[in-house]
C-alpha cells in the first residue's frame, strides 16, 4: 500500500511538471536602446559612441518558476579598453503591472 502511495505520488508530480507554463521574454526599450526581433528571439540593442550591446535570451522558452538565462553581446567602438563589470547589468520584470527586480548571479 505504501508502495502505490509513492507511485502515485511520482505521477501527479510529473503530470503537475507537464503544466507548468513556458514564459518568451519580451524587451522593453529606454531612450537609447532598440527592441527588436530577429527569427522570433527578441532582442535589445544600446548603442552609445563608444559601444553596441546586445542581449538576448539563451533559450527562446523557459519555464515560468525557473530562472531566464540571457546572453550578452559587446562590441567595442573604440580603439581603447572598455571596462565591463557584470555588476552594472540589472533585469526587471513586469508582475501585475508592477515592475519587479530579478536577482542576478555573480561571477
Amino acid at each position: 500500500m505504501r508502495i502505490m502511495r509513492i507511485v502515485g505520488i511520482i505521477l501527479l508530480v510529473a503530470a503537475l511538471c507537464g503544466c507548468a507554463a513556458n514564459e518568451v521574454a519580451t524587451f522593453q526599450a529606454r531612450p537609447g536602446q532598440d527592441s527588436i526581433v530577429r527569427d522570433g528571439q527578441a532582442a535589445l540593442v544600446s548603442r552609445a559612441p563608444s559601444s553596441l550591446v546586445m542581449i538576448k535570451p539563451a533559450l527562446r522558452q523557459f519555464r515560468s518558476s525557473g530562472r531566464p538565462t540571457f546572453v550578452v553581446g559587446i562590441y567595442n567602438l573604440s580603439p581603447a579598453p572598455l571596462q565591463f563589470r557584470v555588476a552594472n547589468i540589472a533585469a526587471t520584470q513586469l508582475v501585475n503591472q508592477q515592475v519587479v527586480s530579478l536577482k542576478s548571479l555573480h561571477f
